[in-house]
Formats: C-alpha cells, structure tokens, sequence
C-alpha cells in the first residue's frame, strides 16, 4: 500500500475508535430492538482499497450497502455493508414483522435499514470526531443491493483514485434472537488520510 505508512500507535488509536464507536452502536441499537445487544471486541485496521471486495467476500458475493458520503474537516465515503440474510433479519427484527429476499425490503425495510446504519455509521463517526476533534458531517444514506464489486466501484472508487486505502471497523452484534456482522469502510481522500493522522498522532 502506497502513501502515509500508519505507526503502531496510529493503529491503537483507530482500534479505539472502532471500541467506542461500536459500544456507542450497541447501546442505540438494544433501545431501537427493546433487548439486551452484545458485541464482539471490534477490529479495526487499514486495508488497501483494492482489496475492499475480497474483504466482503469477493467482487461477486450479494450484500446490502448503506453508502454516504463524509464532508466537513475531511472528505469521505463510507460503506456500511451487511450480508443479504443479516439485512433481512435486521429490518425484520426492527419493523416487528418477517421480511424475505423473496418479497423484497419494500419501501419500509430500505428506509429503515439507511436509518439504522446511518445511526451506526454516526456512532463510528462521532467516536473518530472526538478522537481528533475534527468537524465530520455525514450526507443523507442510501441503500444499494448489488455485488461487492458493483457497490465497491459505485461508491467508493471516485475517492479511492486518489487515496490507495479504507479504514475498516469490523464487529458483531448479537441478541437473544440472533445478530449481524458488521463491515464499515471509510475512505478519505488524500489530503484527509494526512490529516487524520495528524491528528492521531505524529507523522512519522
């Protein structure tokens, strides 16, 4: 991977981010599902852009996407993508009613996933923004159901030509009833790779 090289204690502070921002999810997410959410200890690391669809599990594995954009201090795109069957057992869980692939998410299942995800990818956010003390302003979501690599190049490629990499924040949450994986991407343009590690810690 090309460009800035992450210190180790660059890499502890995006660790931190990735512990905060999912305790913050966590919390939101047992008020909206009225039960007791868990989740696993987060990994949080840097990963080259290219590889971002072998990390979804290939260029043409079928998964949910919430995409926006991130304006403010920095520029941005996000990716927060979960599997098709996790997606549905999410929105099922929320709405309080079964949703299948087969019958599709409708207009209710898409709004309330972008609405869920928003909050989450906010959580993530708002724990980066604290941690830096950077002005982070999140753009409306929207939902995409496509291949990885589809959503990938729709969403994320136009700023991945300038910067070769994604802060990647993996984790899961886990109910009585179940859970979900969880894949947040972020992908800051050049300029705004080397001001988040300013503020993370010296340059080196």
């Amino acid at each position: 991977m090309s460009g800035p090289c992450w210190s180790g204690r660059q890499l502890d502070a995006l660790r931190e981010v990735g512990n905060i921002g999912a305790g913050h999810a966590a919390t939101v997410l047992s008020r909206l599902l009225g039960t007791r959410v868990e989740m696993t200890v987060p990994s949080a690391q840097v990963v080259p852009f290219d590889q971002v669809s072998a990390v979804l599990g290939g260029p043409e594995t079928p998964i949910i996407g919430i995409c926006l954009a991130v304006r403010g201090d920095i520029s941005a795109s996000i990716l927060y993508a979960l599997s098709v069957e996790e997606a549905f057992q999410l929105a099922s869980g929320l709405l309080g009613r079964p949703l299948s692939a087969e019958q599709g998410l409708g207009e209710l299942g898409r709004s309330t996933l972008e609405e869920v995800c928003n909050i989450l990818s906010g959580a993530v956010l708002g724990a980066l923004s604290d941690l830096t003390r950077l002005n982070l302003k999140p753009t409306v979501p929207a939902l995409a159901w496509d291949m990885a690599g589809a959503i990938v190049d729709a969403v994320l490629s136009p700023v991945g030509q300038e910067s070769d990499m994604a802060i990647y924040v993996e984790t899961e949450f886990r109910t009585g009833g179940g859970g979900f994986h969880s894949q947040f991407f972020l992908v800051p343009d050049a300029e705004s790779v080397e001001i988040i590690l300013r503020r993370l810690g010296v340059v080196e």
